[in-house]
């Protein structure tokens, strides 16, 4: 793996190893996940065989965690541009890569505990936990008293061996043999075939680069607030620049959007020709691009740049130069200069058809033999209908479910690298949880529809770049006042009607969007480094390695973000080389931030 970074790619790509947990360096071995060939790539249908997807690399042998590094690495360390460092998430105590993202006796480094009334949340010693946690002050964790063994339903409650928390009860767990040999440190990442998405980490990482993203329209009828944090820096703060809003056709507001409350931290890109036309006063922190024109019967205040493929007109304040193009009609008078050159810019969402990830045909590939069941003595069927609440621990790899169709609480527990394939609907009646340590990762597809009609909780607000859910059905998803989501959400096949009025924190990716409550959604940046442990996978069928030079490409999807230049990926010179929201700095594309 050749990685070359220095100067600002080492800011933001400080681990090239993961953010994940990730203990193998992208090396690989004969011990790969059952159904591969030897090359950890797996037999093509079109011969015959069977194709498997997910196939893992042992951390055993000569290909370990720190075998490119002299001396090899220990630890848990992984081997770092030449040098041996713990993962994100973690810090190395006493020769021991830990979580000191969540350890309170070594919050944020090593010796520092947490004392009277704090717990460790993010890194760091505080006296709130971000919700659904619970300041445990017993032992100085925030923890998810409805789902977590050592606090179940209450701060000095632990499940018994056997049983494990659901919905703040401890109940039985489902029997699993012992975690493959490959699992030790967390396991190593999932690596899929080129074309069902390569590497899950890059998969994310080029994915999630957006706070929401829509494939048609934005629709918004209650406030929106998006700002983004790097969980891997320290827990959620309001107002950080991240993300942003794109819709490949209408964004439209009718709702005052503006701070304290509300306003986008970030871009917002909206490519219809129609434009964008606002009824309510609305802030945004960086750079706004219409594919139209650009009015407002209110106040919008656009901080940075704006671009408009019409007219500006209203109450419209760019304090940056605006871009029109030579016919527009402008009235309005920006900090800046009015600049009239031709405006066009590509859609922001990732919604043509060899750029949709392939969810359902993700899952069937997965279908047995092609996962890890067996190994565990996992039954495909454990959750079609089970007649007690039920909590299911999975240990790194790839596993399959025909369904989750329970009428009582379900939680599900990543311990590792970890995919799990779902090969009908998630349609629960009661409430339903997925969750992740930090060392870990939980990638979920579901290749039906996800419904419940109860409480929703998907990974951790400490953590939320860990837990990434790909949706195939083409029937939308509602996410309800009962849903805590910390994690990233893709449902490109269809709408996403938000009526949580909740926070969340990661990212949403529709295929169409719209909010009749307050749309509060805190990208989490740290998902932008996802792939870094992926070596030179490419994440959307490409060979390019995360951002270096010398790698065959096609777009700047398969450089991991960065720029594709003559066919490979290299430096970027503008910040049209960049997979948009990021910006180039210095030939590296960044997510902007204060």
């Amino acid at each position: 793996m050749q990685l070359k970074r220095t100067g600002t790619m080492a800011f933001y790509f400080a681990a090239a190893c993961s953010v994940v947990g990730v203990v193998n360096c992208g090396s690989s071995d004969d011990d790969a996940t059952p159904g591969t060939d030897a090359a950890g790539t797996g037999a093509s249908a079109a011969s015959g065989g069977t194709v498997d997807l997910g196939g893992q690399p042992s951390s055993a042998g000569g290909d370990g965690p720190g075998s490119a590094c002299s001396p090899a690495c220990t630890g848990g360390q992984i081997c770092v541009d030449g040098g041996c460092a713990c993962p994100s998430y973690q810090s190395l105590c006493d020769g021991q890569c830990i979580p000191t993202s969540a350890d309170p006796s070594n919050c944020g480094e090593c010796g520092n505990a947490c004392t009277g009334g704090t717990a460790c949340s993010g890194g760091e010693c505080t006296t709130e936990c971000l919700a659904p946690l619970t300041l445990c002050e017993n032992d100085h964790t925030c923890a998810d008293t409805e789902n977590d063994n050592d606090h179940c339903g209450s701060c000095d409650t632990q499940c018994e061996t056997g049983k494990g928390c659901v919905k703040g009860q401890c109940v039985d767990s489902v029997p699993l043999g012992d975690p493959p040999a490959k699992c030790a440190g967390g396991g190593p990442p999932i690596v899929n075939p080129p074309d069902q998405g390569g590497c899950l980490g890059t998969l994310a990482t080029t994915t999630f680069r957006w706070t929401l993203c829509s494939c048609s329209d934005v629709q918004l009828s209650a406030y929106i607030l998006v700002d983004a944090f790097d969980s891997t820096q320290g827990p959620y703060k309001p107002g950080s620049l991240g993300g942003g809003v794109g819709a490949n056709e209408q964004y439209h507001s009718s709702s005052e959007s503006v701070p304290p409350l509300g306003g986008i931290y970030g871009d917002l890109w909206a490519s219809s020709s129609d434009g964008i036309n606002d009824s309510a006063p609305e802030f945004i922190a960086n750079v706004l691009k219409s594919g139209g024109s650009l009015h407002s019967s209110a106040t919008m205040t656009i901080e940075g740049d704006a671009y408009a493929n019409g007219d500006v007109t209203g109450g419209v304040e760019v304090g940056g130069d605006l871009y029109v193009p030579d016919s527009a009609s402008v009235d309005v008078t920006p900090a800046g200069d009015v600049v009239h050159e031709p405006v066009s810019f590509p859609p922001p969402c990732d919604c043509a058809e060899d750029q949709l990830v392939p969810v359902v045909a993700m899952v069937e590939a997965h279908a047995s033999p092609n996962n890890d069941n067996e190994l565990i003595g996992l039954d495909e069927d454990i959750l079609a209908s089970p007649s007690a609440p039920t909590r299911l621990d999975l240990p790194c790899g790839s596993y399959y479910l025909s369904s989750i169709h329970p009428s009582i609480a379900v939680t599900i527990w990543a311990h590792g690298q970890t995919a799990l394939y779902i090969g009908e609907d998630v349609q629960t009646s009661d409430d339903i949880s997925f969750g992740v340590d930090p060392t870990g990762s939980f990638d979920i597809f579901i290749a039906g529809k996800l419904d419940t009609s109860a409480g929703l909780t998907i990974g951790s607000p400490n953590w939320p770049a860990l837990t990434r859910t790909y949706i195939g059905s083409t029937t939308g998803v509602t996410l309800s006042s009962e849903a805590f989501i910390s994690g990233n959400i893709y449902a490109a096949y269809g709408l996403v009607n938000w009526s949580a009025g909740t926070d969340a924190y990661g990212s949403v990716f529709a295929g169409d969007f719209s909010a009749s409550a307050p749309t509060r959604i805190h990208y989490d940046r740290a998902v932008l480094k996802a792939g870094d442990g992926c070596g030179g996978t490419g994440g959307s069928g490409g060979t390019a390695g995360a951002g270096g030079g010398g790698n065959v490409c096609g777009s700047c999807r398969d450089c991991n973000n960065q720029a594709c230049v003559d066919g490979e990926c290299g430096a970027c010179t503008s910040d049209a080389d960049c997979c948009s929201p990021l910006a180039c700095t210095n030939g590296v594309c960044l997510p902007v931030v204060k």
